[in-house]
């Protein structure tokens, strides 16, 4: 449901040229901060950019702001924070292709996450993460990267 509403929420923010998906997007804007927000604990930025192959689990208290780049194939656990401080002084994260991040992690910043990253549970991440790197920790760093058989 959240990842539907999303799609939804985003094309009629892009499309909104036209007067019929104005009048939509504003109406579509309040139902969505009603239920996605309110109702099911999602506070997902229609204004992010997220590529397909999103897969939610759990997404209780999921947060992603306004800015954040997410890539293809991304894989997101409950209570992650995506976005940036809140002040204006930093951008949002980038996030690439294959990405999976575990429960109760916190990307808080403007870098770049490579492809094929893994994040443990708990991580909070604040800087730049070179493709194929498993990482955790309170600041998060890279425990190993992953080969071809692992």
């Amino acid at each position: 449901m959240l990842v539907l509403s999303y799609r939804l929420a985003r094309y009629l923010f892009l499309n909104k040229k036209h007067l019929i998906h104005k009048a939509l997007f504003i109406v579509y804007r309040v139902i969505y901060r009603i239920l996605i927000n309110m109702v099911c604990g999602f506070d997902v930025d229609y204004r992010a950019s997220i590529g397909s192959g999103l897969q939610v689990f759990h997404g209780q208290c999921l947060i992603i702001g306004r800015d954040v780049v997410i890539g293809e194939n991304a894989r997101i656990r409950h209570a992650t924070t995506i976005g940036n401080k809140g002040d204006g002084t930093t951008g949002s994260p980038v996030i690439g292709d294959n990405v999976n991040i575990g429960s109760n992690s916190t990307i808080i910043g403007d870098f770049e996450i490579g492809k094929n990253v893994s994040i443990g549970a708990g991580s909070v991440v604040v800087k730049h993460i070179e493709d194929n790197a498993i990482v955790a920790g309170n600041p998060a760093k890279i425990i190993r990267l992953k080969t071809e058989n692992n």
